[in-house]
């Protein structure tokens, strides 16, 4: 990790990387070797029932008496359904071992510490708070991380029995330059009880690239889900309006559904690139726009101290609040999985 950026984890920073204990590595190399063996023992093991499956649908079908009945399909599918599950379960297990003896080789741990007050929820944090392994409140709190396989290894002292997959965002550092910026700022003019200044000043390489990584996610993740739904049911659907054959029953349910399940993430596909269309701008920019608000003296502002003042900074096209008083803005802190 770049030393002028920061890693967060269910909205609490990074602050140490730490040592595995003796215990911790005793614990990860047995559960290293248990999923290596379920691994082994699911891998064949599918191959096996599918080929028999198989074997067991042919011959079944061989007799013209069973060829349309519907024990025969349950039966088959079933075994697929079940082979399904196996391999799954196969792949996953190689998956976790191989992360798991990674986290060996590394030798450490990453530990979050901090508050929840300003932690914006996303998956990690959702499914944390779920299991009670974290409080949504401001006291402090923490969790212990394996940085190769990303298992959530301790929360506030508690061992997480689960396995929990953290994903984490990295956000560049406020430059210096930032705060010689903020005081070379001209008045706009006076926006309720608050006397309002403007300035601007230049991104940094590290914050251009935290927004290049944010344009990026937007529309990578959903972009195969959308164009493989939109493929399958565009076609389906369109052939069935043009020839006035659509499906009757649950088949046309069916078709309906997921010709809106692809329309829908077809738009939300849109949105995304239309932001990462304006983050694109931003970045070309190189530019954040700085506003100051102070509370008047003299007017005793209702909703802040005399005197009080805040520092914003934001991206102009995008629309986004890049810092807080200094501060990362709570959505770069949001880690996608």
């Amino acid at each position: 990790m770049d030393t002028q950026s920061t890693l967060w984890c269910a909205g609490l920073p990074l602050v140490a990387q730490l040592p595995l204990a003796e215990a911790d590595r005793r614990a990860l190399r047995r559960e290293a070797a248990l999923l290596l063996v379920a691994g082994m023992v699911c891998a064949p093991l599918s191959v096996i029932l599918f080929l028999a499956g198989l074997a067991i649908f042919a011959i079944a079908v061989s007799d013209a008496g069973n060829e349309g009945t519907p024990v025969v399909w349950v039966l088959f599918f079933g075994a697929l359904a079940l082979v399904g599950v196996l391999f799954v379960v196969a792949r996953e297990s190689f998956r976790r071992a191989k992360g798991l003896r990674g986290d060996l080789r590394a030798g450490e741990k990453l530990r979050f510490e901090g508050t929840l007050a300003e932690a914006t929820l996303d998956e990690t944090l959702a499914r944390l708070l779920c299991k009670r392994l974290l409080r949504n409140d401001a006291q402090p709190q923490w969790l212990e991380i394996l940085p190769a396989s990303r298992r959530i290894w301790r929360a506030n002292d508690r061992p997480v029995r689960s396995w929990i997959v953290a994903s984490w965002a990295e956000t560049a550092e406020q430059p210096e330059v930032a705060h010689i910026a903020a005081q070379w700022l001209e008045p706009i003019g006076v926006i309720g009880d608050f006397d309002m200044q403007q300035g601007r000043r230049e991104l940094s390489a590290e914050e251009m690239e935290e927004l290049r990584r944010c344009a990026k996610g937007l529309w990578r993740k959903p972009l195969l889900p959308a164009l493989l739904l939109s493929l399958w049911s565009f076609p389906l659907a369109g052939y069935a309006i043009v020839s006035h054959k659509w499906p009757a029953g649950w088949g046309g349910i069916m078709l309906a559904l997921l010709t809106v399940s692809a329309v829908l993430l077809d738009y939300d596909l849109y949105q995304r690139l239309r932001q990462a269309r304006c983050i694109g701008r931003d970045l070309a920019d190189g530019f954040v726009i700085i506003l100051n608000a102070r509370a008047d003296e003299e007017k005793g502002a209702e909703d802040a101290a005399p005197g009080e003042e805040h520092l914003y900074e934001g991206l102009l096209h995008s629309g986004l609040l890049w810092t807080e008083d200094g501060r990362a803005a709570g959505w770069r802190k949001k880690s996608e999985p």
